[in-house]
């Protein structure tokens, strides 16, 4: 559930942050929707995504990518707005439509604060799943978390934190290499 979820909410906050540069209109109804996604707690959103689309991998899916949306959004607004204003204008001056100059000059500028959401929304990723286990699925280590909570089996619950922080850590490591990487081949002027 943490790697569509965590996926699928990068893409739709990366894919709505170009979409909100390229129509900036929208933004004046699509910022107070994302805003309120991600203002209500998940310990709320849960159960009402759980009633809307069942106790499956759909419901976890989507409460996964809901809590990885919003500050992917948010990072890569500012990451497309912050693309070099020389360059844009070097590519309107040979009337280069948006969308090249959306490929050629905003991605790029996007990449870093892109990665810093994706390496930012890991722990929310699996604090989601976590969430998820415990209040929907009744399986996993968010269920046996709240299992241990309730029966005080504190050396089983810190063995989860532990478990749990472990994955955080290592996804947090999976998330740079690839960012490494892609910069290198896609913006190897945003490299640090």
């Amino acid at each position: 559930l943490a790697v569509p979820g965590y996926l699928a909410g990068l893409a739709a906050g990366a894919g709505a942050a170009v979409l909100l540069v390229l129509a900036p209109r929208t933004a004046a109804v699509a910022m107070p929707v994302a805003i309120a996604l991600r203002a209500v707690p998940i310990v709320t959103t849960a159960p009402l995504v759980v009633l809307l689309l069942g106790r499956g991998a759909v419901g976890g899916i989507t409460l996964v990518a809901i809590m990885v949306f919003f500050p992917t959004l948010v990072a890569c607004l500012q990451g497309l707005r912050q693309a070099p204003g020389q360059a844009l204008d070097v590519l309107r001056s040979y009337a280069a439509p948006a969308r090249t100059q959306l490929v050629r000059v905003r991605v790029p500028a996007m990449l870093p604060a892109f990665f810093a959401a994706a390496r930012m929304s890991v722990p929310a990723a699996v604090l989601a799943v976590t969430v998820v286990e415990w209040l929907a699925t009744g399986t996993g280590i968010g269920s046996l978390m709240a299992l241990a909570a309730s029966r005080s089996g504190y050396d089983l619950l810190a063995g989860a934190v532990v478990l749990v922080t472990a994955l955080s850590a290592l996804g947090y490591a999976v998330v740079g290499v690839v960012e490494s990487r892609a910069l290198r081949v896609y913006a190897p002027e945003q490299q640090s």
